[in-house]
């Protein structure tokens, strides 16, 4: 179909814009490797962490060591890299801010993972 093509490419273009401006994505491995850390669906760990809850008070009302959620992050980032999902910079980036002893102690550690992820070297 003639359409089909031009209604595909607009999807795409609208998928990375919501990629670019909604760091959210379900298909995003680290917010897989983040939601099933946590035993949670993505809509989950998003919804939570739009009411005010932090990624460590997340894993403890889970009943989670939060170590465990941080290892999760780094597995999923090093298999990112080995898939050509991230680059060796990001993966870098994303790591030093998995390893800071304040990782998850604010809402906005969510916000920096992802936008770490989301760099314009992505592609």
């Amino acid at each position: 179909m003639h359409g089909d093509s031009h209604l595909n490419t607009n999807t795409a273009a609208s998928q990375g814009a919501q990629a670019a401006g909604n760091q959210h994505q379900p298909n995003n491995p680290l917010v897989l490797a983040l939601a099933g850390a946590l035993s949670l669906s993505p809509q989950e760990v998003r919804t939570q962490n739009r009411a005010g809850q932090t990624l460590r008070q997340i894993a403890s009302t889970q009943g989670l060591d939060f170590g465990d959620v941080q290892n999760a992050l780094v597995t999923a980032a090093k298999s990112a890299v080995s898939s050509g999902q991230l680059s060796e910079r990001q993966a870098q980036s994303l790591l030093s801010l998995v390893a800071d002893p304040s990782f998850g102690s604010t809402v906005e550690s969510t916000h920096q993972l992802l936008r770490a992820m989301h760099s314009p070297e992505m592609g």
